[in-house]
């Protein structure tokens, strides 16, 4: 688009309302940039792993070590069909209604069959994926506490509500757009992205924080954090990059402004890295066998007699994004307004779905 369309197409438009636009778009176009930075690099760790995986001889073939590099190839897989879909969407907006600026931005904007099939492509493989990624976390949280279900119940819980959570998200995306009753009212009271993203919290830093702790108990706090490979350690299968990155996003999605989404890209594919490293490392051998986290100690502290040795029998063990940009008065019919009047008083709410 030459900067002449640029100015003709939005000269009907106070500075505010081109402002808007050109942010929308612009946002849009480096969302796009960024998520395939992010895929790339998600693609070299990917591959990485496997070749580690592969070609190492300390690893034990069986049906775990497949079941657990069919996990991190679906999880990539998921993570692909989602950008995918986002590549499509902006593709939509910015060629095939590229004529000029305030086309594009109502093809981006515009509740169309194009936004309904990205909304609901997003939207499954984010609810397959959270449940690769956190059901991951949780059995390496149940392998590392020696098989305790108790341990890993409330993660448990936390991820099958945050499944459930995902879903009406998405539903009430499309519903509401469509129709306009009781059940869009309720559903557009309640702020599904940020309930979503405290339950994936939720259950990505207790995971985080249960394997740090058992893992810095069995080899002792000093022993375990002195070593390069006690910290890889520690990070990996913590998979503290995971919940760092989801606190970082979840303190910027709270400002609600649509730069959120450059941060929302980033999470969604650290969302996929974090469990690739971690099965992985598993898969590859470099962990700690099973049989050492059963024999350990679970802490240094010795209750009542003290030449009593206490032994543990503990042991070991997630919108492509998508945004949308919602106006209160979407439902009318905008052949009979003119281009301001679109605009004009609306700031555009943006829709993070890509975690």
């Amino acid at each position: 688009m030459s900067s002449a369309s640029n100015s003709s197409s939005t000269s009907g438009l106070t500075g505010e309302d081109a402002a808007i636009v050109f942010g929308v778009l612009d946002v849009y176009f480096n969302e796009i940039v960024v998520y395939a930075l992010m895929h790339g690099i998600y693609t070299c760790i990917l591959a990485i792993t496997l070749w580690n995986i592969f070609s190492s001889k300390t690893a034990k073939s069986g049906a775990s070590r497949v079941l657990m590099v069919f996990a991190i190839v679906l999880l990539y897989i998921l993570s692909t069909i989602a950008f995918a879909f986002l590549w499509f969407f902006v593709r939509f907006g910015f060629i095939d209604n590229g004529q000029d600026a305030l086309s594009v931005f109502t093809g981006l904007t515009g509740f169309n069959s194009q936004w309904t099939a990205v909304q609901i492509g997003v939207g499954v493989t984010g609810i397959i994926g959270t449940i690769i990624a956190d059901g991951a976390m949780i059995w390496r949280c149940y392998v590392v506490w020696g098989g305790r279900w108790l341990i890993v119940l409330i993660p448990s819980l936390c991820l099958i509500t945050e499944t459930i959570v995902k879903s009406l998200q998405v539903y009430h995306n499309l519903h509401d757009v469509i129709e306009n009753d009781e059940l869009s009212e309720f559903g557009s009271r309640i702020d599904w992205t940020t309930l979503y993203l405290s339950l994936i919290l939720a259950t990505t830093l207790m995971c985080t924080l249960l394997i740090v702790y058992r893992i810095l108990s069995v080899g002792g706090i000093k022993a375990g954090l002195r070593t390069y490979r006690g910290v890889v350690e520690v990070v990996v299968e913590s998979a503290a990059l995971y919940s760092i990155a989801l606190i970082i996003y979840i303190a910027f999605i709270s400002r609600n402004t649509l730069a959120n989404s450059y941060i929302d890209v980033i999470t969604a594919s650290i969302k996929g890295i974090a469990p690739t490293l971690l099965v992985g490392r598993v898969a590859a051998g470099h962990a700690r066998p099973n049989d050492t986290w059963k024999e350990s100690r679970l802490s240094s502290l010795h209750f009542g007699n003290p030449r009593r040795t206490q032994m543990s029998t503990m042991n070991s063990t997630t919108g492509g994004a998508m945004q949308s940009v919602m106006f209160p008065d979407a439902e009318t019919n905008p052949g009979n307004d003119s281009s301001s009047d679109r605009i004009a008083g609306h700031t555009p709410e943006a829709k993070l779905e890509s975690v």
